[in-house]
């Protein structure tokens, strides 16, 4: 299944080649700058962010580098 989060598609599930899940999922790492993690509703329907209110530039970086093979990290600006 697939949801659209700032105005790009993502699956709704994580990937399981992210390499962001190789090291301790801590705070300040990948995952909690992630549209999936952030974005798709649990089973109670309940999500961190709103997917339209997710950041659309954010959201471009991650749809690249998810579509690209992880090279490097997402180039997120503050």
């Amino acid at each position: 299944m697939e949801i659209y989060i700032g105005g790009y598609l993502f699956d709704t599930v994580c990937p399981l080649n992210c390499p962001g899940k190789e090291g301790n999922i801590v705070q300040g790492g990948l995952c909690y700058r992630c549209p999936i993690f952030n974005c798709v509703p649990d089973k109670d329907g309940f999500s961190l962010i709103e997917p339209i209110d997710y950041r659309d530039d954010w959201a471009k970086e991650w749809a690249a580098w998810f579509n690209n093979g992880y090279k490097g990290y997402p180039n997120l600006i503050l």
